[in-house]
């Protein structure tokens, strides 16, 4: 394979990518060599590739992680060795997944189970390749009906391709599905599945069980399997009474070898039902042998008293094909081909032979058959796959080594028990850096770097690059057959939606090679293609198109889509009660009622996804114990149904037992455990993982009691929990010693640390220690020798060994005269015991032959070839088969024949005989013409090559001529000579033609005519170059190679060159134009095509004109330069302002010109200038030949007196806005951004304001401040305590001013009440103000002496008022004290207008009377009140709010 370019790569990439995306896999086989119904399996091609690093039972790297993951996935193995399966069955419940065992280093890998009534693996999805892998269950029989190898559940397209089988106690491999059960199968779950190139041997159990097919599995192919002592069910297809499925099913056994059997194929219906299906079957050329050498027949007796094959049925018939069959009741192609079977199952009679009814006398199409596949002649099959049959990459081990070895030598294991599993070594993985699956050193080889993802195709055959490198291990090259024709099934085909129908495509000739291509919907929007899978969309019609990449040939299939609403009236899961451990996953299922319903979607949903979650196909997962219900729910009806699912643990914990010195695990713990330490030491550890891992935050102790030989107490505190004393740095575990002896294990976890606080769990378990140096033959290497030769046979793994050749020595010699197998059985003093095997194979000697003797002339070479072997070593050294030789005297030469490291010699014999020794003339040099004598020497004969026999000879040769003269000896041997007469032509000089240059010009002159040129300048080569001023002519001697010369001239004419003259470069400004002259020739040429003396232009960008000028034939040229100036106009720049009254200088400039001329007379480019009012300036600007004029004016603007209305600062109260304005400007910016005259501010403290004017650009700036003003609380102090007569002093504060009930104005007053007395203090700020009052209480009993002064005596009380609340918003109370007559209020706004009055009166001589005013229609403000009587007039401020 040619390594592409990196274009090639890429494109290459890009297309595998966009068809993977599409999924338009077409139909290729699995791999080459693929058969049968699962011929054309996917398996995980383009998906990702999974490295399986470990033997671990599950986590990470493990075989378990890699067949659980989902998504098209490669499984590739990094390891080799014994994978021990502990915990639950694997389960492949995800499709698309190639399992490539020939990956594996060392010896391979083997799957084993030795605990717990379930299968190794199942499989529960389509596209599976399983390809060289060991299952060998247990090493002794364990009860229970579910203790198979593998069991395939559900599944389409799936094939195991060299893989074995062996030590189930039910079935090897079981294909069957028990939903529904009990009653018929609901629907097809198993089809298009082929076994083909794998060993089943023995089983355990009364019934020695290899393979089951029920209920309904159909098209099956068995193809070149090897059943070695296998008793029964090989394989049985059956029907349970009343469960037969209600269509028929299709298999085919072909080419498949059976030996040491009870029975063979057995097909039997136990369904009488009449709407049971029926079996169609195609047995052919199979070979059945029974143990013994020889086999026993018919004819040498003591055969089986079952025929091979059985059928039976109850109702329906079958149609069973049988043809080319070998058995013991038909040991060869003279019997008739129905001696092979019996009616019936069990002891049933052999003498009964199939019935009519269930035989075929056509053919059945299945599609070994119908692909024509080559088939072996049935006594071939065995020689044919004894080598390679099972898994026997990377190399077969001990178990098929066995097997193989029973029926090279007539024994039988169908009745064996106990066996004991064989070593697989690990080995080192081949290197992939780029972890694409394929070799670094395979890869490089392939494609020139490492620059594959394995997932393109590289060579565009359908398989990706790196199946191409799996599938070096196909079976034999098979070589491509081309396509010629393809066609779809069904053409046409009405869908509703969603409904799907599978296209099938038919290639002719059935058996091309690569039968992919691309898939294409003419409408996607109405039906889609993926693979040949149609999915209807919408309503309408599409056409399905098919192209093949081998020939490009195509066809199409036409989709008519309706869309009839089916409503759903039902749905059911099953199951629907389920019990998982946590982590386990279960597949749900749904069924609709009306089961062709268009509501076919739906949601699954968990109650609790902290205890199982669902995923949109039905899938649940335990999460962690406890129960929730399931719930499916259709989209467009929303009908629902929910299965109930409990989540268990058995173990609370996980535990992973070590080897404390190596730190390497040995084994998951899952329940009471046998552990064989010995090979391990007796240093042991394990760990404790609380459910959920170390960093579970209910546990943060773990504690360890166990009993047994030896006892004790362990406790850890912190993650990583070790299980045994002395614990551990990281993962690096301190050794405990155990001994012999069962230790029973309590593990606690706790939620405190150091074992203390609550109990989170408690686990269980036993482990039983013992050390056991069972023995493990090694019978040593296989040998190759020669015919003859001794080979010593060296067996170790035990004390005692017995050989099958009667010898019990460890070694011993043999000389088998031909291939032969050894075994030697190694037991131990206790009676255990182990076998191997080891092969001598002997080779033959090859006879080796160099030939016949050969006879040669001195000089002469000679070609040796010797036969006999594969490879050969002459003593000349060479190592070919033949070799030429050339020896100037006779020798012997020897050869060594080589054949699978045999060899023998053989000699030949060169004998050398002298020829004639001649003598001849010189090499000779002729001119053409001429002649020459050729003389030769040396012997009495002679025969020129011009027939003349004489000694001379004279030749006139007009080419260059090789003469040769020949002359024979007596012994048969002759001599050649040559003589080499070369004819050179005449030397005939050409200096080349005569030339006309013009004065000032070089000419290259050309001489021919011979190989050095001699010219009379003095130059030597054939083109020297020469620039002659007058008309010159050259002379040339010509030489040859041998000397002979010639002369020859040419003359070389020179004319004089014009002198021409034109007008002088000139400017003109753009738009002008000019005339241009030109002078001193003939005729004339201008750059503008034009051919007159003058011309007239306008060029609007400077532009130089050149113009040739031509007398005679010389010519010569000459320019003018038309400079070209823009139209110049001038500019003063842009007009300025100034602010009037400022110190300002302006300075005015000009644009680019030569000289300047300003109104005020200046002649610079700029001017400074100072006006007093608005001017305008004048400047001319010259520039080149053009003048400009042009003005700016500088305005003088006022300067603006802003004016802030306000004033330099205001008051407000906190809370309040206020409106600032400006005046004096026409335009203002404030500094908190406004640029209005007016703003509203309300500040939260005293801020200054600036304001900047604007005229023009000319400002002035001022500023007010507002000042806030805080509210006003008063404060009248503490009530005050005083006896009569004394004074107190009462202090306000809260503001700025006071005003006290007593009329006073100061902050602080002395009060001497006589009777208890409030006292109102009203305190303002500028803006505000408030009222609080305090009492003085008088205690008129201080003195006892003193008598209560009667109200009705005394003094008059003084006359006040008090109004509260103040400020007030909704009503205000106006008190009257002291008052005896009638009192007038008046209310007044701050303006002084009235706005309210009233009469108050004290009719009944109250000390105080109050009376309510509304005021909650007054506008908020400061206001005043007016009381007056007819002896006095007081007045207090009221604010509104």
């Amino acid at each position: 394979m040619n390594a592409p370019n990196y274009l090639t790569k890429i494109i290459l990439g890009i297309t595998f990518f966009c068809i993977t995306s599409l999924n338009l896999f077409a139909q290729i086989p699995a791999f080459p060599g693929a058969e049968g119904y699962g011929k054309y399996t996917v398996g995980g091609r383009g998906g990702q590739v999974i490295e399986v690093t470990n033997l671990n039972d599950s986590g990470p790297g493990s075989f378990r992680a890699a067949c659980e993951a989902s998504g098209p996935r490669v499984v590739i193995f990094k390891v080799g060795g014994r994978i021990d399966i502990t915990g639950t069955t694997i389960k492949i419940t995800d499709p698309n997944i190639t399992i490539a065992g020939q990956t594996a280093p060392g010896g391979g890998i083997m799957l084993t189970r030795e605990t717990i009534d379930r299968p190794i693996l199942e499989i529960d999805t389509d596209e599976v390749i399983i390809r060289y892998i060991r299952f060998r269950r247990s090493t002794s029989y364990r009860s229970g009906n579910n203790a198979d190898n593998v069991w395939v559940n559900s599944g389409n397209n799936i094939i195991f391709d060299h893989c074995s089988f062996a030590w189930s106690s039910d079935g090897n491999l079981d294909i069957a599905n028990y939903d529904g059960q009990p009653g018929r199968p609901p629907q097809v779950e198993l089809s298009n599945i082929t076994i083909q190139y794998c060993i089943f041997t023995n089983s355990y159990g009364g019934n020695n069980k290899t393979f089951l097919v029920s209920r309904g599995p159909t098209n099956i192919s068995w193809f070149r399997n090897a059943w070695l002592s296998t008793a029964t069910r090989n394989p049985s297809v059956s029907t349970p009474v009343n469960e037969a499925p209600t269509w028929d099913c299709y298999y085919e056994h072909v080419n498949n070898f059976h030996y040491d059997y009870t029975n063979g194929p057995s097909y039997n219906n136990n369904d009488p039902s009449v709407d049971a299906g029926i079996y169609y079957v195609n047995v052919i050329k199979n070979w059945a042998k029974e143990n013994g050498i020889p086999s026993p027949t018919i004819e040498n007796t003591n055969i089986s008293s079952r025929r091979w094959l059985r059928a039976a049925t109850v109702g329906n018939g079958m149609e069973i094909y049988v043809e080319d069959n070998i058995t013991p009741y038909r040991p060869n192609d003279s019997y008739d081909q129905w001696e092979i079977g019996q009616n019936g199952g069990g002891q049933a009679n052999n003498n009964v032979l199939i019935p009519d009814n269930l035989r075929s006398y056509t053919l059945n199409n299945t599609p070994i058959m119908t692909d024509n596949v080559p088939l072996w002649d049935a006594t071939d099959i065995w020689n044919n796959l004894r080598t390679h049959v099972g898994a026997s990459l990377p190399q077969r081990d001990a178990e098929d080594a066995r097997a193989v070895n029973d029926v090279d030598t007539g024994g039988s294991t169908e009745d064996r028990v106990n066996n004991v599993f064989p070593i697989i070594s690990n080995g080192t993985p081949y290197i992939d850096t780029d972890t694409d699956g394929m070799p670094d050193s395979w890869e490089t080889s392939e494609f020139g770097n490492l620059g594959s993802d394995g997932i393109i195709d590289t060579d565009g055959d359908g398989y990706t690059d790196l199946e191409e490198f799996l599938n070096q291990t196909a079976n034999g090259q098979i070589p491509d057959v081309p396509a010629e024709g393809v066609e779809i099934t069904p053409s046409t085909a009405t869908l509703n939606v969603p409904e799907t129908i599978t296209l099938s495509t038919n290639f002719t000739p059935s058996s091309t090679t690569n039968q992919s291509g691309v898939w294409i919907s003419s409408d996607p929007s109405i039906a889609t293609v993926t693979n040949g899978l149609v999915t209807s969309v919408s309503e309408g019609n599409a056409t399905i198109t098919f192209t093949s990449n081998d020939g490009g040939f195509t066809d199409t299939a036409d989709i008519t889509v309706t869309n009839i609403v089916i409503p759903l009236t039902s749905v059911t899961i099953d199951p629907n009660v389920i019990t998982l451990e946590v982590g386990e996953n279960s597949q749900l299922t749904t069924t609709f009622v009306p089961t062709d319903t268009t509501d076919t979607l739906g949601t699954w949903a968990s109650s609790d996804e902290s205890i199982a979650t669902v995923d949109e196909n039905g899938n649940i997962t335990g999460i962690s114990v406890g129960q929730v219900d399931i719930t499916y729910t259709s989209s467009v009806d929303t009908i629902t149904d929910s299965a109930t699912v409990t989540v268990i643990d058995t173990f609370y914990g996980t535990y992973e037992f070590y080897n404390a010195n190596t730190d390497i695990m040995l084994m998951n713990i899952t329940g009471d455990t046998d552990i064989n330490l010995e090979g391990e030491g007796n240093e042991v550890n394990f760990r404790s993982i609380p459910e959920g891992g170390d960093q579970n935050a209910q546990v943060e102790s773990v504690r360890v009691d166990w009993t047994g030989p030896t006892s004790g107490t362990w406790i850890e505190s912190g993650p990583i929990y070790a299980g045994l004393p002395n614990g551990h740095v990281g993962f690096n575990f301190e050794p405990y010693v155990v001994q012999e002896g069962t230790y029973n294990f309590t593990i606690t976890y706790y939620s405190q640390d150091n074992g203390s606080g609550n109990v989170v769990a408690t686990d269980t378990f036993a482990l039983t220690f013992f050390f056991s140096s069972l023995p493990v033959a090694n019978a040593g290497p296989d040998q190759d020798i020669c015919e003859g030769e001794t080979a010593t046979l060296t067996a170790s793994g035990g004390p005692n060994f017995l050989w099958n050749n009667g010898e019990t020595t460890a070694s011993i010699d043999v000389s088998p005269l031909v291939t032969t197998t050894y075994t030697v059985s190694v037991s131990d003093n206790e009676g255990n015991i182990d076998d191997d095997s080891v092969t001598v194979t002997v080779n033959a000697i090859p006879v080796a032959n160099a030939g016949e003797d050969q006879t040669i002339c001195d000089g002469e070479t000679i070609t040796l070839t010797a036969s006999g072997g594969d490879s050969y070593l002459w003593n000349t050294g060479e190592t070919t088969a033949s070799i030429d030789v050339s020896p100037s005297t006779d020798t012997v030469y020897d050869v060594e024949v080589i054949s699978n490291n045999c060899s023998s010699t053989d000699t030949v014999t060169v004998f050398v005989s002298e020829a004639p020794n001649l003598t001849v003339s010189e090499d000779v040099v002729l001119i053409e013409g001429e002649s020459t004598t050729l003389n030769v020497s040396g012997s009495d004969n002679y025969t020129w090559s011009t027939n003349e026999t004489t000694a001379s000879i004279i030749v006139s040769p007009t080419v260059t001529t090789t003469y040769t003269v020949t002359s024979n000896g007596n012994n048969g041997c002759s001599t050649t000579e040559n003589i080499l007469v070369t004819v050179i032509p005449e030397v005939v000089a050409d200096a080349g033609e005569d030339a006309t240059i013009c004065s000032g010009e070089s000419i290259m002159l050309n001489a021919s005519g011979g190989v050095s040129y001699t010219w009379d300048t003095g130059d030597t080569g054939a083109n020297p170059t020469v620039s002659p001023s007058v008309t010159t002519t050259y002379t040339v001697t010509v030489e040859d190679a041998f000397g002979n010369s010639d002369s020859d001239s040419v003359t070389i004419t020179v004319n004089d060159t014009p002198n021409v003259t034109v007008s002088n470069n000139i400017t003109i400004v753009e738009g002008e134009s000019v005339t241009l002259n030109a002078d001193g020739a003939t005729t004339y040429q201008w750059s503008t095509s034009e051919i007159t003396s003058s011309i007239t232009v306008s060029p609007t960008q400077t532009t130089t004109y050149t113009v040739t000028g031509t007398s005679d034939t010389c010519s010569a040229q000459a320019q003018v330069t038309v400079t070209v100036e823009p139209v110049f106009d001038a500019s003063a720049g842009p007009d300025e302002r100034v602010c009037q009254n400022d110190n300002y200088e302006i300075v005015l400039t000009a644009n680019e010109g030569d000289s300047y001329l300003w109104n005020t007379g200046a002649t610079t480019q700029s001017i400074t200038v100072s006006p007093l009012s608005t001017s305008t300036y004048t400047v001319t600007v010259t520039q080149g030949i053009q003048e400009d004029t042009d003005e700016v004016t500088v305005y003088v603007d006022p300067n603006p007196n802003v004016v802030i209305v306000n004033g330099d600062s205001v008051d407000i109260m906190s809370g309040d806005f206020i409106t600032l304005s400006a005046t004096g400007a026409n335009t203002y910016e404030w500094n908190n951004g406004a640029t209005q005259p007016n703003i509203a501010v309300s500040p939260a403290i005293t801020t200054t304001y600036e304001v900047r004017g604007f005229i023009g650009d000319c400002y002035d700036e001022k500023q007010v401040t507002v000042n806030v003003i805080p509210d006003v609380e008063a404060d009248a102090g503490d009530d005050v305590d005083i006896c009569l007569g004394e004074s107190a002093t009462l202090t306000a504060s809260g503001g700025d001013e006071y005003v006290w009930s007593t009329g006073e104005t100061t902050q602080t007053i002395l009060v001497s009440p006589n009777a208890t007395t409030e006292y109102t203090v009203t305190v303002f700020n500028a803006l505000d103000f408030d009222e609080d009052s305090v009492t003085v209480f008088v205690d008129t009993d201080c003195e006892d002496d003193v008598d209560p002064v009667d109200p009705d005596e005394g003094e008059p009380l003084d006359f006040d008022f008090s109004v509260f609340p103040n400020p007030a918003s909704d009503y205000v109370n106006v008190r009257l004290s002291g008052s005896t007559a009638l009192s007038r209020i008046y209310l007044y706004d701050i303006t002084g207008k009235l706005i309210h009055s009233e009469i108050i009166s004290n009719e009944y001589l109250s000390i105080s009377t109050t009376r309510q005013i509304d005021v909650s229609m007054l506008h908020p403000g400061m206001y005043y009140i007016r009381m007056v009587d007819i002896q006095q007039e007081i007045s207090k401020k009221l604010m509104i709010r």
